[in-house]
């Protein structure tokens, strides 16, 4: 099923114009998919990196997606979709916390080609349980030959609650 509604570009987005606006126009192409103008925190810059989250503080930062969620929501958006894979991944986690899906906007344009794949790193960052998301991949990690401490170090880094 496609987006109704989805805001784009993601917070950050505003600098690199050109890759925006390409976004845009493509996403707009897309049948079942009405884009909503929408104004993100101009403190973003360019991408959601970590040295912007270090600069910023981790509850200013915070703080800052929420406003833009609330922004996007209260201009119709369901959805909220970017073209940077660190912001969506960074993004993701606040489904959690607002009535909004992020997305890539790759995974759009798959939808419409009828490709549909599970979102996998989303689905442990939405899991949160080292165990778990440890369980799940052994199968995959195994067959890579990677180290079970490794694997679990870098599930700690990466999706345990923050």
């Amino acid at each position: 099923m496609l987006v109704e509604k989805f805001c784009g570009p993601l917070p950050g987005e505003l600098a690199g114009y050109r890759i925006v606006a390409a976004a845009l126009i493509a996403t707009e192409a897309v049948p079942g998919i009405r884009v909503i103008d929408f104004d993100p925190d101009p403190r973003w810059g360019r991408t959601c990196t970590p040295q912007l989250q270090e600069q910023l503080g981790p509850e200013v930062w915070r703080q800052m997606v929420l406003d833009d969620i609330d922004r996007a929501r209260a201009a119709g958006a369901t959805h909220m979709a970017g073209i940077y894979h660190g912001c969506h991944r960074d993004l993701c986690r606040f489904e959690a916390e607002r009535p909004i899906i992020f997305e890539h906007y790759l995974t759009l344009f798959a939808r419409a080609l009828g490709i549909e794949f599970e979102d996998t790193y989303k689905k442990y960052m939405r899991l949160g349980d080292p165990d778990q998301i440890l369980a799940d991949a052994t199968p995959c990690m195994a067959a890579n030959g990677v180290d079970p401490a490794v694997a679990r170090g870098l599930v700690l880094k990466t999706f345990a609650p923050r």
